[in-house]
């Protein structure tokens, strides 16, 4: 029975503990004087299937394959043994190495498959991609140039460059918040744009606010991207009054709106997400919020509250090391993106704290035009941002009623291959 005090249960003092090392060490002495025996019992033996065992062995380790290869020499040696019987194959097991080849690739590609996995348990896989992870990324790679970012439960935002796979986040966890932190601007805005490319798809409203000094550009592509895709886009001026009409009329269009201007927008658009709350609505939408840099970051963590209650998902993009401190610990999501200072390695870092990875000593080797994304429930260093790009449409497309004067998308760079309704990506992106 165990004793309470203040009541809290307390554990026995027998598993508080810690394990003893001499036990550790007798252990692996009888593991190893196991492997000993089994290695000489076998070269008496059977010396043939010890042969086998190293080259396949030296041979998976020298091209950093994946164990699955092993199966090729089992299925060989067992057809084999089943064309000459189990008898004949026992009596050529101790006749010597050419007749006995059937058996030994058999239990060598077993023995070399355990080798191989007790190596990658210790020092860590370090597999080289196969063909399916080549396949895998070249299709991978031409959708998201496409601009389909869209994924069975979120977006992508890149290819994992050692599988081929897509890495990207659920719209569950951005409710919650996603933090984009990087050294350059440049590497920030192709997957602030992947994210936007996959809610216009989906048909969420896109609300955009970009606070970057001199403007990043996002609130123009993003107005232009949204044209290609045949969803309406207005141009907010900086006032608050004309910017909380602009996201009501787009909450109920599903449209875009986008703002350039100062941290005052921020508020503007909490005190529409706190309304809707308060008339217990939800809107399903984006809200991007582009070159935050203001002193008080407790204004985007309000918003990382307010996400789950009314449906939206919050993305932050910054360069700021004091920024990303203070929200990487409360982001569901943080991405880190590109080239980082010390300083910023060690800002994004604190997400993934509980994250037990080595891939975060390595945030300030980072490459540019990499990212690390940094989830919930695991840590993906290594993946490769796909920028989306194409031919700017029509300065007209983007006006709206609060759009007074020339059309900021024309002087805005826009992505390049971004297809609507025609080709591989539609409307609506393929889930």
């Amino acid at each position: 029975m165990r004793s309470t005090a203040a009541g809290v249960a307390r554990r026995s003092p027998r598993r508080s503990q810690p394990p003893d090392p001499a036990f550790r060490f007798r252990r692996g002495e009888l593991a190893a004087a196991l492997a000993t025996g089994t290695l000489i019992a076998e070269l008496l033996l059977v010396p043939a299937v010890v042969l086998v065992t190293l080259i396949l062995a030296v041979v998976g380790w020298a091209a950093r394959w994946r164990p699955h290869w092993l199966a090729l020499p089992l299925g060989t040696g067992a057809c084999w043994l089943a064309a000459a019987g189990p008898s004949a194959a026992m009596a050529a097991l101790a006749a010597g190495l050419p007749r006995a080849l059937p058996a030994a690739l058999v239990a060598g590609a077993a023995q070399a498959g355990l080798l191989v996995w007790l190596r990658s348990r210790r020092a860590g896989a370090g597999w080289r991609p196969g063909l399916i992870a080549a396949a895998r990324r070249r299709f991978a790679l031409a959708d998201l140039t496409a601009g389909c970012t869209v994924t069975r439960t979120g977006c992508a935002l890149g290819l994992d460059a050692g599988t081929g796979a897509l890495a990207g986040f659920d719209w569950a966890d951005a409710e919650h918040g996603v933090l984009l932190a990087g050294t350059d601007r440049g590497d920030l805005l192709p997957l602030g744009l992947a994210v936007g490319c996959a809610a216009l798809r989906r048909r969420k409203t896109v609300l955009v606010l970009d606070l970057a000094e001199p403007p990043a550009g996002a609130a123009g592509q993003v107005a232009a991207l949204a044209c290609r895709l045949g969803v309406p886009a207005t141009w907010a001026p900086p006032g608050g009054g004309a910017l909380t009409a602009a996201v009501g009329h787009a909450i109920r269009t599903r449209g875009v709106v986008v703002a350039p201007g100062g941290p005052a927008l921020v508020g503007a658009v909490t005190a529409a997400l706190t309304r809707l709350r308060q008339l217990s609505l939800r809107a399903d939408c984006l809200l991007w919020v582009d070159g935050w840099a203001g002193a008080d970051p407790a204004a985007l963590a309000a918003l990382f509250t307010l996400g789950p209650a009314v449906g939206t998902a919050v993305l932050v993009s910054t360069t700021s090391a004091a920024c990303a401190r203070a929200l990487a610990p409360v982001a569901a999501v943080t991405v880190a993106c590109g080239e980082l200072t010390p300083e910023l390695a060690g800002a994004v870092a604190l997400a993934a704290a509980a994250a037990a990875s080595p891939a975060v000593g390595s945030l300030a080797r980072q490459r540019a035009g990499a990212f690390t994304l940094i989830g919930p429930r695991s840590v993906r260093p290594g993946c490769v941002a796909v920028p989306i790009s194409g031919p700017a449409p029509p300065p007209r497309a983007v006006r709206g009623p609060w759009l007074a004067g020339p059309s900021p998308a024309g002087r805005a760079s826009v992505p390049r291959a971004v297809r609507g309704g025609a080709g591989r990506a539609t409307a609506w992106g393929r889930p």
